[in-house]
């Protein structure tokens, strides 16, 4: 599988990682483009 129903395995497959970011969708959306 692609690991999306399983966090674990999703983190795991990551080449990044994970970062945590304010709740609000201005700071979701900074912190993809930042990531690109």
């Amino acid at each position: 599988g692609h690991g999306l129903k399983d966090p674990d395995t999703a983190i795991g497959q990551c080449t990044t990682k994970p970062r945590t970011v304010e709740a609000k969708l201005d700071a979701v959306k900074r912190a993809i483009l930042e990531a690109l």
